[in-house]
C-alpha cells in the first residue's frame, strides 16, 4: 500500500499479524507484493520462481471479494497490494513506457544503434495513441468541457504519451538532456525538433488546465514531473533571437513553473522540482546558447556546444524520480536529496557513469551553484518575461522534505498517485532487502505492435519525421494525403478551406506559386502533384507505386502517369470554357469537346482490359488520375454514364482503404464524386 499509512503501517500490522487477528487476504496480499522484492542468500527471487507469489496473490483475491460489499480498511488496503501486484506483472500492459526509460538511460557509444531503438520505440508508442479514442485526445479547447472527475486521468493519458516521445528524442540532443555531445547531426536536429513541439503541446495543454481547474490537488505528482522535463527543454529558447520563439518559451515556461509551485503544496516531489527548476534556470542564463530559432532552422552544433558537469541532472530531465535514485537501485532518504542537481567545477562530475556527462578535461563549466545562489540567481534575472508566479520563493538552503504531506486545511487532501506507487520509503520498510524490482525486465508489449524501425531509401530512419501536408480542401492536393496513407508513412496533415473559391491568402504565402499541393520536410517546400508524388515515392517509399525499367509495363506506366496531368486534365479544364461559351459551333469549342472526348475514350478502352493504368499493377499514375474524374468534377461538372469501364474502376478506387481513410481526413464533410453524374452542388 503506497501513500497510504493512514490506513496501513507497520506496527499496527506485525502487531495484528502475532495476535492472529489480521485478515488472511490483507497478509497474503502483503506477502504476494512483498515477494517482488525478496532475494535470497543467493541473490534469487525464489518466492517468485517456485509460484508462491502469484498464488498467494490469487488466494487474497478469491477471499477479499468474497466480502467486497463490505468497506472495511482491511479490504481497501488488499484490493489496492493486488492492483499494484498486478500492474507489477504487466497485466495492465505498462513495461513499455519502462522500456523509454531504459533507453534514455543507456549511453551514446553506438549512436545509430540507439537512433534505430528511440524510433522503433516511437513507431510502437505511436501506433498504440493511434488506437486512443479521441475522446481522450486533448487540445486547450477540450479541456473546459471535461467533467471534473474524469480530467486528471484524461490529463495523465496525454502527458504520458508526450513525455515518452518528449524525452526519447530529448535523450540524444545535450542542450535539451546535459548528456554527452558527441557529433552534431541531422538525426539529432529533427529529435530536438520533435521533443521542442511536444514540450510545447503540454505547455499548453498546462495553461488551459491552471486557468480552468479548480482540483489542482486530484492531479499526480507525474504532472509536476513533466512540467520541470519541459522547462528544460523549452528554456534555452528564452533567449532566442526569433522574438516569436522566444516569446512562446517564456509563457510556456512561465505556466511549467507555476504548475510545480502549485503542485508542490500537494506532493513533496514536486517540492523537490520547485529546487531543480532553478538550478536548471541559473545553469542556462550563466551559459546562454543564443539560439536563432526552435530546432528545425538552426544549426546542428547550437544543439550538441551546451557543456555543464552536473551529476543528477540528466536523471532527473528524462526519468521521472530518477533524481531520487542516485546509485541506480532503491531511494534516498528523506532528507538526503540532491539540492543541486550535483553542478560542479571540477569537471570531475560524481554521478553513474550512465548519467554523468561524458566531458573532456577543461571543458566542465566552472560554475557551483549553492542553494542561496541558485535563488539569488534567479531573482536577479527577472525582467519583463519573468517567467516564476509571482510568489514567495523557497527559503535557501531548504529544509529537508517532510516525511508525510503538508497539513494544509485550505485545499483538498492529496489524491492517490498511480504514477507515484514506488517511492515511498515507509512501503520499502515492510520488506527485507529494500529493493525495487526492475521491471524492463518483464518484456511485456503494451502496444502489440513489431518494433521496427522504418528506414527510407538510404537507410536513414530520421527522415520520416517532419513530412508536412498542405491540403486546400475540394483540391488536388488530396492527391498527397492519399498517397501518404498507401505507403504507410506518417504525415502531419494542416487543412485549409477555400476563401471562398480559392486558397485563402496563408496557403498562398507556403509557395511563391500560391497553388496546391504543397509540402514540407524539414526546410524543404515543394510544389507541384507530380514532383511532390514522386518525391515522396523515392524519399519515404522506396520508390514504391513507380515501376522499375525492367518492368514489362514500364513504358505503359509511364505514359499514363504523365498522360493525366500533362493531357487530361487540361483537357478536361478547356471544357468548362466550352460550357461558358455561348457559341458552341465555334470552331475552337469543337476542337476542345473533341479532345476531350478522345481523352476520355482512350481512358475508357484502357480500362475495358486492364485493372489499373499500369495494368495489373496499382501506380502513382492511378493516385494522379482520379481527382480529375471525381473532384474536379465540383468545378467542371461533366457526366460519365456512357464510360461504363471507367465507373467500374472508381468503384475499385472507392473500394481502397487507403482512399477512404484520406478521404475521410482531408474532407470529411465533401460528398465524393465517384458516380456517373457530377456532383449536385457545384463549386463554379
Amino acid at each position: 500500500m503506497y501513500n497510504a499509512s493512514f490506513l496501513l503501517t507497520k506496527a499496527p500490522f506485525l502487531e495484528s499479524v502475532s495476535a492472529g487477528t489480521a485478515r488472511p487476504h490483507m497478509v497474503l496480499s502483503v506477502c504476494a507484493w512483498g515477494a517482488n522484492f525478496y532475494r535470497d542468500a543467493d541473490g534469487q527471487a525464489s518466492l517468485k520462481n517456485n509460484g508462491c507469489m502469484v498464488e498467494w496473490a490469487k488466494r487474497a483475491g478469491q477471499l477479499v471479494f468474497q466480502e467486497a460489499e463490505e468497506l472495511l480498511e482491511e479490504n481497501v488496503v488488499t484490493f489496492c497490494n493486488l492492483a499494484l501486484f498486478w500492474h507489477s506483472q504487466g497485466s495492465w500492459r505498462i513495461s513499455d513506457l519502462h522500456k523509454v526509460v531504459s533507453l534514455v538511460k543507456s549511453r551514446e557509444s553506438g549512436f545509430s544503434t540507439r537512433l534505430t531503438s528511440i524510433y522503433a520505440l516511437e513507431e510502437s508508442v505511436s501506433n498504440w495513441w493511434e488506437t486512443v479514442h479521441s475522446d481522450f485526445k486533448l487540445t486547450p479547447s477540450d479541456i473546459s468541457a471535461l467533467p471534473l472527475d474524469a480530467l486528471p486521468k484524461i490529463f495523465l493519458v496525454n502527458l504520458v504519451f508526450h513525455q515518452s516521445l518528449c524525452v526519447l528524442h530529448a535523450s540524444i540532443v545535450p542542450l535539451f538532456s546535459w548528456g554527452s555531445g558527441g557529433h552534431s547531426s541531422t538525426a539529432r536536429q529533427l529529435s530536438a525538433q520533435v521533443a521542442f513541439e511536444h514540450a510545447c503541446t503540454v505547455s499548453e495543454l498546462m495553461k488551459t488546465v491552471l486557468s480552468t481547474y479548480p482540483r489542482l490537488s486530484a492531479m499526480p505528482s507525474f504532472v509536476a514531473y513533466v512540467a520541470y522535463s519541459g522547462c528544460a527543454i523549452q528554456m534555452p529558447f528564452m533567449w532566442c533571437l526569433n522574438s516569436e520563439v522566444k516569446e512562446r518559451a517564456h509563457a510556456n515556461v512561465r505556466a511549467n513553473v507555476k504548475m510545480i509551485h502549485t503542485m508542490a503544496s500537494y506532493w513533496k516531489f514536486a517540492e523537490l522540482l520547485k529546487i531543480h527548476v532553478r538550478c536548471l534556470f541559473s545553469a542556462y542564463q550563466n551559459n546562454p546558447t543564443t539560439l536563432d530559432d526552435e530546432p528545425k532552422f538552426i544549426n546542428p552544433t547550437e544543439l550538441t556546444s551546451f557543456r555543464i558537469n552536473a551529476t543528477f541532472a540528466r536523471a532527473s530531465i528524462l526519468e521521472f524520480t530518477g533524481v531520487l535514485r542516485p546509485k541506480g537501485h532503491g531511494y534516498v532518504k528523506p532528507g538526503e536529496e540532491t539540492w543541486d542537481l550535483g553542478i560542479q567545477n571540477d569537471g570531475t562530475g560524481g554521478g553513474r557513469e550512465s548519467d554523468t556527462p561524458d566531458l573532456d578535461a577543461g571543458q566542465s563549466s566552472g560554475i557551483t551553484l549553492s542553494h542561496r545562489q541558485t535563488g539569488e540567481a534567479l531573482e536577479s534575472s527577472r525582467d519583463e518575461h519573468e517567467p516564476w508566479p509571482q510568489q514567495p520563493l523557497v527559503p535557501y538552503p531548504p529544509a529537508p522534505l517532510p516525511l508525510s504531506q503538508p497539513n494544509i486545511s485550505a485545499v483538498e487532501p492529496p489524491t492517490l498517485d498511480v504514477f507515484n506507487s514506488f517511492i515511498d520509503p515507509d512501503m520499502l520498510n515492510l520488506f527485507s532487502q529494500s529493493e525495487m524490482p526492475d521491471f524492463s525486465q518483464f518484456g511485456n508489449d503494451l502496444f502489440n505492435t513489431p518494433q521496427v524501425a522504418t528506414p527510407t531509401a538510404n537507410g536513414d530512419p530520421t527522415t520520416t519525421m517532419v513530412l508536412v501536408v498542405h491540403h486546400l480542401q475540394c483540391s488536388q492536393s488530396e492527391r498527397i494525403p492519399w498517397l501518404c496513407e498507401e505507403l504507410g508513412i506518417d504525415y502531419e496533415l494542416k487543412l485549409y478551406q477555400r476563401a471562398p473559391l480559392l486558397a485563402p491568402p496563408e496557403y498562398k504565402a507556403l509557395h511563391r506559386m500560391g497553388a496546391a499541393p504543397v509540402i514540407q520536410d524539414g526546410n524543404l517546400t515543394l510544389a507541384e502533384s507530380g514532383a511532390v508524388i514522386e518525391y515522396i515515392c523515392h524519399k519515404y517509399g522506396n520508390g514504391a507505386l513507380f515501376l522499375d525499367p525492367a518492368d514489362p509495363a514500364y513504358a505503359d506506366f509511364l505514359y499514363w502517369w504523365h498522360w493525366a496531368n500533362g493531357s487530361f486534365q487540361p483537357a478536361a479544364l478547356r471544357i468548362k470554357s466550352s460550357q461558358d461559351n455561348k457559341s458552341s459551333n465555334d470552331v475552337m469549342t469543337k476542337f476542345v469537346k473533341d479532345r476531350f472526348n478522345n481523352a476520355m475514350d482512350g481512358l475508357e478502352q484502357r480500362l475495358s482490359d486492364n485493372e489499373w493504368l499500369a495494368g495489373t499493377q496499382f501506380t502513382a499514375a492511378d493516385v494522379m488520375v482520379v481527382f480529375t474524374l471525381t473532384t474536379m468534377r465540383y468545378f467542371v461538372p461533366y457526366s460519365l454514364e456512357q464510360y461504363g469501364n471507367v465507373l467500374k474502376y472508381l468503384e475499385r478506387i472507392g473500394a481502397r482503404e487507403a482512399y477512404q481513410k484520406a478521404m475521410s481526413k482531408s474532407d470529411p464533410t465533401m460528398e465524393l464524386a465517384l458516380g456517373s453524374e457530377p456532383p449536385k452542388n457545384p463549386k463554379m
